[in-house]
């Protein structure tokens, strides 16, 4: 899970270290800072469809700058991770699922959009 800003991926702001860091995704990010999104694991709630989810989200983010084929030229922190984007406010969706991420909830399930 990232934070979308102006089209740009940031890591979330409460992280401790790295915390509100730009993740380029048309280059490798620094070590440090694909370390730190990497870190951002969730797991979906478990009414999301899991199958539909990663397709969603394998079509929406890609980032060829993380998947390249040389071991010199990868994340390996990155590569073949799925983003899920959210906003500064944690809010975000998938697999026709309106999410929200708060530290002390986690990802839970806010509603379903209009169809």
């Amino acid at each position: 899970m990232l934070v979308e800003r102006g089209g740009q991926l940031y890591t979330p702001g409460w992280l401790s270290e790295n915390g509100d860091q730009h993740v380029p995704t048309e280059s490798l990010p620094e070590a440090s800072v694909a370390k730190s999104a990497a870190g951002c694991t969730i797991t979906l709630p478990p009414e999301v469809d899991v199958d539909a989810a990663i397709a969603e989200l394998e079509r929406r983010h890609r980032y060829p700058a993380w998947q390249q084929k040389s071991r010199e030229a990868r994340s390996h922190w990155l590569c073949g991770v799925l983003v899920l984007n959210v906003d500064d406010d944690g809010r975000g969706q998938v697999a026709g699922w309106k999410l929200r991420y708060d530290r002390a909830d986690g990802l839970r399930i806010v509603g379903q959009p209009s169809r």
